[in-house]
């Protein structure tokens, strides 16, 4: 299936009961964690929610949210492995189930990372292959109630993918059905749950290495050198004209 039908089937199961949990739960991680994220340009890529801005509770002025068709909240409708946007302009950069719906999700990440300005934000939302909707998609008595995507890829794995694109990952959430469990906590029933979680979201920062030429600064010894050696050539000058 391409990326624009997968889409779709997503947000028809959005819309329904079971759907209807997962979206909600994803909203209100959003809630907590957008409100620190500053800056003028705010890019969502994909839409599985119809009409619904996952960015609103951002501080960025301007969304641009990138989907599938015309309809819904998207006003720019385009393939996200090839977004037809500038380099370096994005202060953040949402992608809403974008790579489980993908044809090739290393090359969305890679748009991702060219769209984004230096110490921009990435935010990534996702199934976990390892829930009760992971286990579902393997069933084919239960597949029918899951939408048709491409694979789940689990979260450990996407860090490892941001690590190698030069991304810092900040934070790590997943949602189960209105609960949550951060990566960071203590207690022992949190880590355990956290890898049962129906998805996750995580929050990363594009690190950037600025390279300073070094100028030669001749130290005191030079200078001495330097001296010796003309002050022996005059010398020897000296000499050759008597």
């Amino acid at each position: 299936m391409h990326w624009a039908e997968r889409q779709d089937a997503l947000q028809q199961w959005t819309a329904s009961a079971e759907g209807r949990k997962y979206a909600v739960a994803v909203r209100k991680r959003l809630r907590e964690m957008l409100p620190s994220v500053f800056g003028y340009i705010g890019v969502q890529v994909g839409e599985p929610m119809a009409e619904v801005d996952l960015l609103s509770h951002s501080g960025l002025l301007k969304h641009i949210c990138v989907g599938h068709s015309a309809s819904g909240q998207a006003n720019l409708v385009a393939d996200p492995h090839h977004l037809p946007l500038a380099t370096g302009k994005a202060n953040c950069v949402l992608l809403a189930n974008v790579l489980d719906c993908a044809e090739d999700p290393h090359q969305v990440l890679r748009e991702a990372d060219r769209i984004l300005q230096p110490d921009g934000q990435l935010i990534i939302i996702g199934f976990n292959p390892f829930s009760w909707h992971g286990l579902k998609r393997s069933l084919p008595f239960l597949s029918r109630k899951m939408p048709d995507l491409g694979p789940m890829i689990p979260s450990a794995q996407v860090i490892d993918w941001l690590g190698l694109l030069n991304f810092e990952s900040e934070k790590r959430v997943t949602s189960h059905t209105g609960k949550r469990t951060e990566s960071h906590s203590n207690r022992w029933w949190q880590r355990w749950a956290n890898p049962l979680a129906d998805g996750y979201i995580i929050r990363a920062k594009k690190r950037t290495h600025l390279i300073t030429p070094i100028t030669a600064i001749p130290n005191s010894r030079s200078k001495v050198i330097h001296a010796v050696f003309v002050g022996a050539q005059r010398g020897h000058k000296r000499e050759e004209k008597r």
